[in-house]
Parts: C-alpha cells; structure tokens; sequence
C-alpha cells in the first residue's frame, strides 16, 4: 500500500503529458523495480525543482504550501499512519490544510479511473473520510467508495456497511445513504430482512420526511411478501397507522392489516 500511494503520489507530480502515457492494451504494463526505483528518483528531483505543484502558488486559496504542510502530504503519501505521534502533532496544525484533502482525492482518481486499482482508491478514500471527518470531502468520498466496492469490486455486502457509516456519520445526509443500502441489500445481496429493517430505520430516524410512511409501508409488505412473516408484517402496518394516520400510505397499511387479521392462523 505505501509504495502504491508514493508511485501514485509522484504521477500526480509529473506534468500532465506524462501522465497520458499509456501502456499497452489491456492496461498497464508490468513494471520492474528498477523502473519504479528510478521513477522515485526522478519524482524526487522533479519535487525539489521550481517546477513543482508544490513551489507554485495554489491559486484556489491564493498562497504557497507552507513546509509543515509539504511535510504532512508527504506523510499522507507515503502512507504514514495518521495514529502515528507525529502525523499526529503536525496534522493538529494544519486540519484543513486543503492540499491534503485534494491529492488524495485526485490519487483515488487516478488509481481508480487511471490504473485500475479500485482496492486502492478505496483505501484511498477511506483515509479521507478518517483525516476529515465531517467535511464534504468525507461525504464524496464515502458514496465513491460504496460505487466502487459494488460496482468495480463486487463487494456489495461491504457497500451496504460503507452507506451505514456515511448514515451515522453524517446525520441528516443519511437518509439517502440508508435508501442506497436497502436498494443494495434486495437486488445484489436479495437479503430482503436486512432491506426490510433499513426501510422500518428510515421511518424511525427520519419522521418527518417524505419518504418516511412510503418506507414503512415497503418494510410491510416486505414481510408480508418476500419474507412470508404476517405476523411482522401486521406489526408493521399497524405502525405504519399509528405514527402517520391520514396519509395514502396508512389507509392501505388499515386495508392490509385488516386482511391479514381475517387470515385464519
């Protein structure tokens, strides 16, 4: 990992016509360890040059990266442990520095889109969400790594815990999150009981939103028809009645729940 992240770190580096230069067909091709020993070497006399990223000014903050910062994203790149005392100590003076947050963003990029590696940009990503907690960094970077681990990794069952860190993490912003989950859950994992509580959260952490009665109702019938539960299902709909009386949603969960009552044991 830390070697990947200080060859994906040094791409970021070289001008942009270098980082165009693609390999073969099928992506890219084999490198020796010689070839990475010297593009280090030349990475690092390209750092230490006027020419680099970092000696110009960045002009979205209108300022220089200062040394400590220079430091840090060395650190980040390198893959120096952020539990590390003095990763610690410096990234308490420079939370926010945003060139930290915007190469890592652009290394998942590149290892993602660029080289293919989707396990790496999600160990990319994660860092993000650890190093800046409650930024809108964190945010993307979360719903990226839940694509990438479903859709390039096959790994929907890790998607559905990533959209469940972003939802307790985030507050307000996961509703969104805990739909994606219950989409996840029935059509990759066909866990219809893990879909079934997500809908029934929705409603319980989200009362006043829109959604909330449609969602209570989906978990009802959920387990009235895929999970073949009456008896969870009447619970259900009988909640459903309860906390949103009035509503086009508690007038069919009345209708449903009245049937089944019929229903001889």
């Amino acid at each position: 990992m830390r070697l990947a992240l200080v060859v994906a770190s040094l791409a970021l580096a070289l001008p942009a016509g270098a980082q165009d230069n693609k390999g073969g067909q099928g992506g890219p091709p084999a490198v020796s360890q010689s070839a990475i020993d010297q593009a280090i070497k030349k990475g690092i006399e390209y750092l230490k040059s006027q020419n680099a990223a970092h000696m110009k000014p960045f002009t979205h903050v209108e300022r220089h990266m200062s040394h400590c910062e220079l430091v840090l994203w060395t650190y980040v790149h390198a893959g120096v442990s952020e539990a590390d005392p003095a990763f610690q100590e410096l990234f308490e003076r420079h939370p926010g520095a945003p060139e930290v947050l915007a190469s890592l963003e652009r290394t998942a990029q590149l290892l993602s889109e660029k080289l293919k590696q989707h396990g790496l940009a999600v160990e990319v990503l994660d860092r993000i969400v650890k190093l800046f907690p409650k930024s809108e960094g964190a945010l993307k970077a979360f719903n990226s790594m839940a694509r990438l681990q479903r859709d390039k990794l096959g790994q929907s069952a890790e998607a559905v815990k990533t959209y469940l860190r972003l939802a307790e993490q985030f507050g307000p912003a996961g509703l969104e999150a805990l739909q994606s989950a219950a989409s996840v859950a029935r059509r990759d994992l066909k866990d219809y009981a893990q879909e079934a509580a997500l809908r029934r959260r929705i409603a319980a952490d989200f009362p006043s939103a829109k959604e909330a009665a449609s969602e209570l109702l989906a978990a009802g019938e959920i387990y009235e028809g895929d999970l073949k539960d009456p008896a969870k299902a009447l619970e259900v709909y009988k909640e459903l009645s309860g906390k949103f009386p009035g509503t086009r949603e508690a007038r069919k969960a009345s209708e449903r729940a009245a049937r089944l009552e019929k229903k001889p044991e």
